[in-house]
């Protein structure tokens, strides 16, 4: 299983290359976001079809290596996703206003929920196909995220609530951005503290990224001019924070602590990933189709597992099953996120800036 990995590390330097200092094009624009967001989406598939494994460490080193890397790594998965989420919705903010801010909880809540329903529904069909029942209540509280189908939920009932507190700051202060992103930030505090009282650490130890996402256009030429003068301050934040990323990782606490812990991991994260793509170019047509389709591929990637393992398949080649589930979510993907499109043109269109 650690080849997973290492296809997901060729995958993502396929293409790489220096940036030319006269491209015009950031760390954050949309191709390279796009292209982060394809390799990150692997690395959740990588993490996700481990669960429908029977694997154990003292099967071997390479299960034990693909054990700890899922480990180690843990949340940091998701952790461009929420961030990148929160800087392009600042960045609209700027540029659209009122117009953008009216529209939110249409084309950003609803639409999101919406999206995530009719997947939900292919995941409920298809566990009623294979035996499950489910009552009621189980049924609300899956459609409302808190609960699942076998589906990944906590991600979209994060973004939503996150979504929600983003209006809710920046509505009434449409002049003092600042003043919103700090709301915000308190409100996704409260979120994390009730949360810690129901979920699990994954619910809420990272939720701080998409935060840190609002905040960064106020910081980003400060935090850019860390390591733009010279080659050798590139080096010297790269490495720096890379080491505090893996210093943050073997630290352990108490619950509470643990998850601030992990909230500033992500974030020191973000700060290493971005310094690495000021200077350095991904780029390839796998990681752009990944990166254009990835909450399809993330929604949809645990109902082939489902289906597959089953009828077994992972018990009889775990190899053929990690294939057989990567081909069937990318058969999965195509068709409906071209439904999910002529929905969103009907009832969700793009807002043009006034």
């Amino acid at each position: 299983m650690v080849f997973l990995y290492g296809f997901i590390l060729i995958a993502a330097l396929w293409g790489l290359r220096f940036r030319k200092a006269d491209d015009g094009k950031s760390e954050l624009s949309s191709e390279q976001t796009t292209m982060i967001k394809g390799a990150f989406v692997l690395l959740v598939f990588a993490s996700h079809v481990g669960q429908y494994l029977s694997l154990d460490a003292s099967d071997g080193i390479l299960t034990h290596a693909y054990l700890l890397i899922r480990t180690k790594l843990g949340q940091l998965i998701v952790v461009p996703f929420l961030f990148y989420s929160g800087y392009g919705i600042r960045c609209s903010i700027e540029r659209k206003g009122a117009l953008y801010l009216r529209a939110f909880p249409k084309n950003r809540f609803l639409k999101t929920y919406v999206h995530t329903v009719l997947i939900l529904i292919l995941f409920f069909v298809t566990q009623l196909l294979l035996g499950q029942s489910y009552s009621f209540r189980k049924c609300i509280a899956a459609f409302l995220l808190w609960d699942s189908f076998g589906n990944s939920n906590w991600y979209l009932f994060a973004v939503l609530f996150l979504y929600l507190f983003t209006w809710i700051s920046f509505w009434p202060l449409k002049n003092r951005p600042r003043i919103s992103v700090g709301i915000c930030f308190g409100l996704t505090l409260g979120y994390l503290l009730i949360l810690l009282r129901f979920k699990e650490a994954w619910w809420y130890n990272t939720v701080f990224a998409y935060c840190f996402g609002l905040l960064y256009p106020d910081l980003q030429q400060k935090v850019f001019c860390l390591w733009e003068k010279r080659m050798v301050s590139w080096w010297c934040f790269l490495a720096g924070t890379a080491l505090l990323v893996l210093v943050l990782t073997f630290m352990r606490f108490g619950r509470l602590t643990e998850c601030f812990r992990e909230n500033l991991r992500a974030i020191v994260f973000m700060l290493m990933l971005n310094c690495f793509l000021s200077r350095l170019r991904l780029g390839n047509r796998l990681l752009h189709w990944l990166g254009t389709h990835v909450f399809e591929c993330y929604l949809l990637q645990r109902l082939p597992m489902i289906v597959l393992s089953h009828f077994g398949f992972a018990k009889r080649s775990p190899a053929l099953f990690v294939l057989a589930c990567a081909a069937a979510t990318v058969l999965l993907v195509i068709p409906i996120s071209e439904g999910l499109r002529l929905l969103d043109r009907r009832f969700f269109p793009v807002l043009r800036k006034q």
